[in-house]
């Protein structure tokens, strides 16, 4: 056994064959990520967070989610790339800060890869022109919390309630109205 490479499989004995029942079942997407800068869009996140959570959608915004000494950018990635369903984006002047563009670059490449180019939700809660969205947003269809938030809850709850576009998700979807629960 000397000068033989020390591989994961002689430390922990695994067995080579994976059966099906053995395979760990598919993470299922069913959370709504709230993609904001924090500070400055703070209070309007958990409003809308707690808005959304009285409907029944379960919500991801890291002032509610995160804890203390947590990895917060690998949780965001984590989240975004796993069980995330829809991504609603606070467009406020704040949107240029670098937290904010890293989580837009991975929601544009999450949307991509489930084939949902309306994966990205934008709600403006600012008077933010229009031309000056970003890249990823910039085609999306935004919705308008400025100056009264609560004039985009309505068409957002109708929004989640829709089947992602082009989605070949089976018959348990998340937001189908006969399932037990929304999100």
């Amino acid at each position: 056994m000397e000068g033989e490479p020390v591989t994961l499989a002689r430390i922990i004995p695994i067995q080579c064959e994976a059966r099906a029942w053995e395979m760990p079942a598919p993470v299922k997407r069913d959370v709504v990520l709230i993609t904001h800068a924090n500070p400055e869009d703070n209070a309007f996140s958990r409003w809308l967070g707690a808005r959304l959570a009285a409907a029944g959608y379960k919500v991801w915004v890291d002032l509610r989610s995160l804890r203390g000494g947590d990895d917060f950018w690998d949780l965001i990635d984590q989240t975004l790339r796993t069980v995330t369903i829809k991504q609603v984006v606070v467009v406020s002047p704040h949107l240029n800060k670098p937290g904010v563009k890293k989580e837009l670059a991975i929601g544009d490449a999450v949307g991509r890869k489930l084939n949902d180019p309306s994966f990205m939700i934008p709600v403006r809660v600012a008077d933010v022109d229009f031309s000056t969205l970003p890249p990823e947003l910039i085609r999306h269809n935004t919705l308008n919390a400025h100056p009264n938030w609560a004039a985009c809850l309505q068409p957002l709850l109708e929004t989640l309630e829709e089947p992602p576009h082009g989605s070949d998700h089976g018959a348990s979807r998340p937001w189908d109205r006969s399932s037990s629960s929304r999100l």
